[in-house]
């Protein structure tokens, strides 16, 4: 499954959200994948842990953390 496919309205984020945005899902997408194990294993923990590096990236998104990481680990069951 990949994230990036997926298609919003971002006309109204900033330069700086787009960004952020796309390291979050990048981070996404290395967590659902399935042909680097190593990937993998450090976003799961990156989700699973809610680190301050984490929180910081999704609010400079534009996103709620704790809404990115209840869905993420819905999708990890």
């Amino acid at each position: 499954m990949q994230f990036n496919r997926i298609h919003w309205d971002d006309s109204e984020l900033t330069p700086e959200q787009r960004l952020w945005t796309a390291v979050l899902m990048q981070a996404i997408n290395d967590a659902l994948r399935d042909d680097c194990k190593k990937k993998q294993q450090i976003a799961r923990y990156w989700f699973r842990n809610s680190h301050n590096d984490f929180k910081m990236v999704c609010d400079l998104s534009g996103f709620e953390y704790k809404f990115i990481q209840q869905h993420i680990l819905l999708l990890l069951k």
